[in-house]
């Protein structure tokens, strides 16, 4: 339990840090990319300005695809863990069925003798 505690905070730390990191990178690169679109004149037809905004467009997409990797990656992370814990469950309850088995059967146990001592009263009388 404790372990699975320490996991989930240290991976919910790390998905935090990753998701500020990539914050301040998508930021810089919106700045880049405000500041050149301010910087155009009414041509743009210039090649370096063509392959710069390029460049930033095809940064943004590596951005998204690196994010959209790392929301799959914790998805199955605790997919793994759920699958994990329901196995954890799934022994913890086998193990307590034969307990509650026996408990049963001692409560039918003593149910049967209370009523075998009511009949034998019954008859005595």
């Amino acid at each position: 339990m404790l372990d699975d505690h320490a996991t989930k905070t240290a991976a919910a730390k790390e998905t935090e840090l990753r998701k500020r990191e990539r914050e301040e990178e998508t930021s810089l690169v919106a700045r880049r990319l405000a500041i050149e679109s301010l910087k155009k004149s009414g041509d743009d037809s210039t090649p370096v300005k063509k392959r710069k905004e390029t460049e930033l467009k095809d940064l943004l997409i590596t951005l998204k695809e690196k994010e959209l990797a790392e929301r799959q990656e914790v998805r199955e992370l605790e997919a793994e863990r759920r699958r994990r814990e329901r196995e954890e469950d799934r022994d913890e309850a086998a193990r307590a069925r034969p307990e509650a088995n026996e408990q049963m059967l001692r409560l039918v146990s003593v149910i049967g003798d209370a009523v075998l001592a009511i009949v034998k009263a019954n008859k005595g009388d």
